[in-house]
């Protein structure tokens, strides 16, 4: 190996100690790369051991803000909203907030000097999709003033501006660059652009820090391109939306001078009323920090929580004393953001530090002597991202310690373990009956990881898309109360697991799973058979949509002291009150006869929420389609007829009043869920639910093309797909109902019969229906062959158990490899898209279903097709299965036949 030969005392410096060598910091670091001059092979390490080892001293002058935010925003007085925006932190010394929303937190930019260099950061890489070939407008005009804000001048030619897609190009490109830009590409030369920016150059680096993360699953925003770079400048992207809208960012309204994480810190620390003027942006930035940010900035933090360390117990959130003013529960974010990074590193008086929080015996439950714990093995099998329970339980104030006994190399994408079920967050919430962020998770990163809480919880693996089996050892934990309907094992020892000390309990059946207090399911002596039907549940709506229920993560039920919206939200998990599990309440979710008699309309709304389509949720129905499948399963788990419904029962006094008054869609229809859900339920009345089947398998297949259609053509589109699929013209149905636009449709849909019933509900403005069937030639009445509602529904059974997906055992060595899951009852098959229908006819009915009641559909077929109905079939081995099919519909009626592959 060649010696180093000293450099001497005016020797060039290497590029690596330019770039580290930061008017940013108060003292020079170098870093070498593997104890040897050269170039930095990762810069963001560089910048992370930089920031650790030095405290930035340069601070923007306040003139210098000025006059910067004054060229930013020069001549605009409103910027427009371009998609949806995300957030800028704004955290170093040398950072500001140029412009913001109404609220401070929603950063869109922000800029920051850099050595020689500036640069400007904007949470939305549309803003500058057309730098430099934008003519007139507010995004032009926020053009002509970064160029002047970059170099002095507006006139920059475009061979001076440099759009950072690759590094060689960048690279021959330097010398004349005068901005660069990067905007949402794949990009690999962070030192070259960190040399030219602390050399005096300029960068521009826009993008949409969620719709990134979205891109790139498994990955976090330290990792996408240039993210270093910003980390030394004092900014940071994100993960959340901006909250400032549809009217976009007002510059007369902008509080950049409020947006400074850093400064309200400070200020918070030295003026006790600032907390009350400035908590709800610490708090809304607080918690969506990075992780670097968070190293950063935690000393700021820890002498903030020591400077008002007595108050915190006074303060604990709770269901009898809740937080509602501005400065408690700032104090109480900042608090816990701290505590949730320090717990399990002890606690010492007056320091802000806690091993465990104040006041979570009431929420989520402490013990009041702690249980032993114990070492266990588990395996996670899954295939899909999805959030695995473990049975078991960590102490508030405990370490969890995470043992990787798979081979890191035989393990794909990256797995993470939770502590805690309630993970709503309740920073936005006016009052908080408890503390606001419960959960603490870690990537499981290297063959150990330590995971603390303050707060303790259920033990949770989260897998990655690519899935795969995992077997990890668990230290400290303690058994919680725990059921898997698929795991034999578990449903054998219930008896005893129910009474396991764990404060929380998770209780599963194959697409479902509760979590709820351990005193809940202490007396429950056996959850197969509410599982079981909750399985239904699920399994119903897929049956329902056309979907694989199998390529599905379980829906998984949280019961909280407060849920972060409403009294009951969708989502992952749908987290609703803890009322729901009282075994004494009458809605108690482990109740089965009432599961099975009185079903759920609140928990099947939620579920039926997760379910929904954008293409066929038009707008004024997303608290409406829900409901079909709420309807649905009212009919299949309970026996509940859809028709009138009892819920529906109740809304036909507002029906009857929006019809009477003409039908003003836009001002009720769309903003009155019981109003709207009257047209599905009579389509679901005289048309069955395998119309539905049919409509939504049909979007199933379309669902690319449907992506980009407005409102008004998605309304009119579901009117055309479901009158075909009902083999009548829908629009004066639709008319009645008021929806507008349908001219052209009703010109598209000739040749079908129209049709607008005589039922209950038209009889609510029986002077309406009679004015709308005048309309129209040869009205129907009544659908012609109704469709017996009851005949065309599954009956829900209990599904075969399968071996267990994930096997938790208490045990000191590695269990035994899982068996493979049984198979489980098949879905009804989603379908391979099909070909177009003929041009010729312009309509089809495209039908996918597999036809298990055999003559009944090919009866319903040919009604269709005696009416003139083009119909494409998509369905496998039709010869095999329907030999009698095209001799009962004939031949020379059929538009086109087509053979797909389904599931089996």
């Amino acid at each position: 190996m060649a010696a180093t030969k000293p450099r001497g005392p005016h020797t060039r410096q290497a590029p690596w100690e330019i770039i580290l060598q930061c008017q940013l910091f108060s003292r020079y670091v170098t870093v070498s790369d593997g104890g040897k001059p050269g170039r930095v092979r990762d810069l963001a390490t560089a910048a992370v051991l930089a920031s650790a080892s030095v405290q930035p001293h340069v601070t923007v002058p306040r003139d210098r803000a000025s006059l910067w935010r004054r060229t930013v925003l020069h001549g605009l007085e409103r910027l427009p909203t371009v998609g949806v925006p995300g957030r800028v932190l704004v955290h170093g010394d040398s950072a500001l907030a140029v412009l913001t929303g109404d609220n401070p937190a929603d950063v869109l930019i922000a800029g920051a000097v850099l050595g020689n260099g500036r640069l400007l950061i904007i949470a939305h890489d549309g803003y500058m999709a057309q730098f430099g070939t934008e003519t007139s407008g507010p995004v032009a005009q926020l053009h002509r003033n970064i160029r002047r804000w970059g170099t002095g001048s507006e006139t920059v030619a475009d061979d001076d501006v440099c759009i950072l897609d690759d590094e060689r190009r960048f690279m021959s490109e330097r010398p004349r660059c005068k901005i660069a830009v990067w905007r949402g590409s794949r990009f690999d030369g962070p030192d070259a652009v960190a040399e030219y920016v602390i050399s005096g150059g300029v960068l521009v680096h826009a993008m949409c820090p969620w719709g990134w993360l979205q891109l790139n699953p498994g990955r976090t925003l330290t990792e996408m391109p240039l993210a270093a770079i910003l980390r030394m400048a004092g900014l940071s992207y994100s993960p959340d939306y901006s909250g400032a809208g549809a009217t976009g960012y007002c510059v007369d309204r902008s509080r950049p001078s409020e947006a400074h994480l850093g400064h309200l810190l400070r200020r918070c620390h030295d003026e006790p009323a600032a907390l009350s003027t400035h908590g709800a942006v610490l708090c809304e930035c607080l918690c969506r920090l990075p992780v670097h940010v968070e190293e950063d900035l935690e000393p700021a933090v820890a002498g903030l929580c020591a400077r008002y360390h007595a108050d915190i117990d006074r303060l604990a959130p709770s269901p009898q004393h809740p937080l509602s003013g501005g400065k408690d529960k700032a104090l109480v974010a900042v608090c816990d953001w701290l505590a949730r990074r320090r717990a399990g590193r002890g606690s010492a008086p007056g320091t802000g530090q806690f091993v465990k929080m104040p006041g979570i015996g009431q929420f989520p439950g402490d013990f009041a002597c702690c249980p032993p714990t114990m070492h266990v093995v588990v395996e996670i099998d899954s295939r899909l991202r999805d959030y695995h329970a473990t049975g078991y339980y960590l102490p508030a104030g405990g370490a969890l310690i995470v043992t990787m006994v798979t081979p890191p190399s035989d393990v794909t994408g990256t797995w993470s373990v939770s502590v805690g079920c309630h993970r709503d967050t309740l920073e936005q919430a006016q009052s908080q009956r408890r503390w606001p962020n419960v959960v603490v998770t870690r990537a499981l990163i290297g063959r150990h990881t330590t995971v603390t809480s303050p707060y303790g919880g259920l033990v949770y693996v989260e897998s990655p898309d690519a899935g795969g089996t995992l077997l990890l050892e668990l230290d400290n934990v303690v058994e919680a109360p725990y059921f898997d309907l698929t795991d034999p094992e578990s449903v054998a020892d219930w008896s005893r697991r129910r009474s396991a000390p764990g404060l929380w309990a998770d209780i599963s059946g194959e697409h479902v799973t509760i979590t709820l207090p351990a005193s809940s399911v202490r007396d429950v002596d056996d959850p197969s058979v509410v599982m079981a039907t909750w399985d239904a549940v699920v399994t119903a709506y897929h049956d329902l949509r056309g979907t694989d229920w199998r390529v599905e993560p379980r829906t998984w039920i949280v019961t909280d002291e407060q849920p972060a919206v409403g009294y009951m939200h969708s989502g992952c998990p749908i987290v609703t009150h803890l009322d729901v599990a009282d075994p004494t309440n009458a809605h108690f979710l482990l109740d089965a006869h009432a599961l099975k008699t009185r079903g759920s309309w609140g928990v099947f709304h939620e579920i039926g929420h997760n379910m929904q389509r954008d293409a066929w949720t038009f707008r004024g129905t997303v608290e409406v389609t829900c409901n079909v499948f709420t309807l649905y399963a009212m009919h299949v788990i309970a026996g509940r007829d859809p028709w009138i419904h009892e819920w529906l029962h109740g809304q036909l006094g507002g029906i009857r009043k929006y019809l009477c008054a003409g039908a003003p869609f836009e001002e009720c229809w769309e903003r009155d869920p019981g109003v709207a859900l009257g047209v599905y339920a009579q389509l679901a009345h005289h048309f069955g639910w395998r119309c539905y089947k049919a409509v939504f398998r049909e979007y199933e297949i379309a669902r690319d093309r449907d992506a980009a259609r407005s409102e008004e053509n998605k309304r009119a589109e579901w009117v055309r797909r479901f009158s075909v699929a009902a083999g009548y013209n829908l629009c004066p149905l639709a008319r009645f109902w008021g929806f507008p636009m349908l001219d052209g449709l009703d010109k598209h849909l000739a040749h079908l019969q129209p049709f607008l019933p005589d039922d209950e509900m038209t009889n609510l403005a029986p002077e309406r229906a009679t004015s709308i069937v005048a309309q129209y030639a040869n009205v129907a009445r009544t659908a012609e062959s109704p469709v017996d509602v009851s005949a065309d529904t599954p009956t829900p059974t209990p599904a075969p158990v399968p071996a267990p997906a994930h096997s938790p055992s208490p045990s000191p060595s590695p269990a035994p490899p899982s068996p493979s899951p049984s198979p489980s009852p098949s879905p009804s098959p989603s379908p391979s898209p099909s070909p177009s229908p003929s041009p010729s006819h312009g309509l089809a009915l495209h039908w996918e279903e597999a036809f298990h009641t055999g003559a009944q559909d090919d009866t319903q077929l040919k009604g269709f097709a005696d009416r003139n109905i083009p119909i494409t079939l998509n369905m496998d081995s039709i010869d095999n299965t329907h030999p009698s099919l095209i001799q009962n519909i004939g031949k020379d009626k059929l538009d086109t036949l087509t053979r797909v592959s389904v599931l089996q």
